[in-house]
């Protein structure tokens, strides 16, 4: 048994396949799978089999003339949540930006048309189409390692696009796992040890024997879907979650300490936020 503290990490997309391979295998903790040539398969298979889902943590981003000839496949991506359009004026004629995720292009029907050539376009360029800095249209991706209560408070965030570690599949009595059970630490756990012992350590003996009951429950034939029935709210999982800075902001209203404006967070989700507001501050992204 492993007890961690919860902590984030901000992805940066560098390329738009390798961002979702390393966001999608997140689900079934098979990063050890990545290789230098993979992710353009991995994304293949994705688009084949229709499990579209990690899709959405790759930003594609286009610029294009407002009327072109072009102009009637992109303006197709637009009337969605999950896709940001500026329009500016650039050599005496009117350019339009627009930033989505390559779901958007891949699942909408009217959209098909132009998949291939923009698949093409990124497979050559290997990054975005264009570069810029206007936060209103940037996404963001961070991963969470978090307990499994505060990660369903999380996704009740529902612009965001999610990529969760996933309970049926992952199976804790793995050497890729340490064949143990990692859960996440309190925040109560750091100012009670101070105090009363005695309540660690019947916390701690608690999730011992769930880990204990767990494995045996594997090493009777049950499956990882049937094993986790007893698994609590304080089993580790790892959560990623991309957005726009505008969901980012509604997080931060919502589950930081010193903003929220719906009541007092949770703690370990306060403690996320927190963490994580003061680093998109760093990096002049609020």
């Amino acid at each position: 048994m492993k007890l961690i503290k919860p902590s984030f990490e901000i992805i940066p997309q560098e390329d738009l396949f390798q961002h979702i391979e390393k966001c999608g295998r997140v689900a079934y903790k098979s990063e050890d799978k990545i290789t230098p040539d993979s992710a353009e398969k991995f994304v293949n298979m994705l688009i084949k089999s229709g499990h579209y889902s990690p899709l959405e943590h790759g930003t594609v981003k286009f610029k294009y003339p407002v009327g072109s000839s072009i102009s009637k496949y992109y303006n197709r991506l637009i009337p969605n949540p999950y896709s940001k359009t500026t329009v500016s004026s650039e050599d005496e004629r009117t350019v339009v930006y627009l930033t989505t995720n390559l779901r958007v292009i891949a699942e909408k029907e009217e959209a098909r048309p132009m998949f291939s050539l923009i698949i093409g376009e990124f497979i050559k360029n290997k990054k975005v189409i264009f570069e810029e800095d206007d936060k209103f249209s940037k996404r963001i991706t961070v991963k969470f390692i978090l307990s499994r209560a505060a990660a369903q408070q999380f996704t009740r965030h529902r612009k965001f696009s999610f990529t969760m570690e996933s309970q049926r599949y992952c199976n804790y009595n793995k050497d890729k796992f340490g064949n143990e059970i990692t859960f996440i630490m309190p925040q109560w756990y750091e100012n009670t040890k101070y105090y009363d012992y005695h309540l660690l350590k019947e916390f701690e003996e608690a999730l011992t024997s769930i880990e204990k009951l767990y494995m045996f429950y594997i090493s009777k034939g049950l499956k990882p879907q049937e094993a986790r029935a007893i698994l609590p709210n304080a089993t580790k999982t790892e959560l990623v979650m991309t957005g726009f800075i505008e969901d980012w902001q509604h997080f931060f209203d919502e589950r930081c300490s010193f903003i929220a404006k719906t009541g007092k967070p949770d703690d370990e989700a306060a403690y996320l936020a927190d963490g994580l507001y003061e680093e998109f501050k760093k990096r002049n992204l609020l």
